[in-house]
């Protein structure tokens, strides 16, 4: 799942670079309203700056310059997010061999039986693991999943729709690390 967010990273800062003066920086994000996090807006100057918004946007790139910071959030549109989860289908894993596995398969059975449209779905949770999934961190998959389901327990009980776009990451998720514990892996 790691390449998932490199090629859109380099497609942003591609656009970025082409109307930068100088240098800046483009990580992953540690807000949750975005994937990415730049300090573009105050390294370039304003025309450059101007430029580049729309030329982000017209690729499906949605972005916000955060006052209290300087800095550019950028994420993806809901079309962008789509085309992005698309190719991997989601697919029930099987029952892990490792314990520790055992909560995430009942955070993906939880997903799987409450369905809901993308613009409908809170993104945060996505956008989180997308980043641990590009942060390479089996981890932090494992801190994520007390934590989203917790939160999925109080949407359900306020009737709100849950995060079913996450079920691809977290199937492929569960599925590397049960395959790494059958190589012999240490996890």
């Amino acid at each position: 799942m790691r390449p998932m967010l490199m090629p859109l990273q380099e497609e942003a800062r591609g656009v970025l670079e082409k109307h930068a003066s100088g240098a800046f920086f483009l990580r992953l994000s540690q807000y949750p309203r975005s994937l990415w996090v730049s300090d573009f807006p105050l390294r370039q100057d304003q025309a450059a700056l101007q430029k580049s918004l729309p030329a982000l946007e017209s690729l499906g790139f949605a972005s916000a310059l955060q006052k209290a910071t300087g800095l550019l959030e950028i994420d993806l549109s809901l079309e962008r997010y789509r085309a992005l989860l698309s190719p991997y289908p989601v697919r029930l894993p099987a029952l892990p061999k490792k314990d520790a596995l055992h909560p995430a398969f009942s955070l993906f059975r939880l997903l799987w039986l409450h369905p809901a449209p993308l613009e409908a779905q809170p993104l945060e949770p996505l956008r989180q693991w997308l980043k641990a999934a590009a942060s390479h961190s089996s981890g932090m998959g494992l801190g994520l999943v007390p934590v989203l389901h917790q939160q999925c327990a109080l949407w359900l009980r306020q009737g709100l729709p849950l995060p079913c776009a996450v079920l691809p990451i977290l199937s492929a998720w569960i599925s590397a690390w049960d395959l790494d514990v059958d190589k012999g892996g240490n996890r």
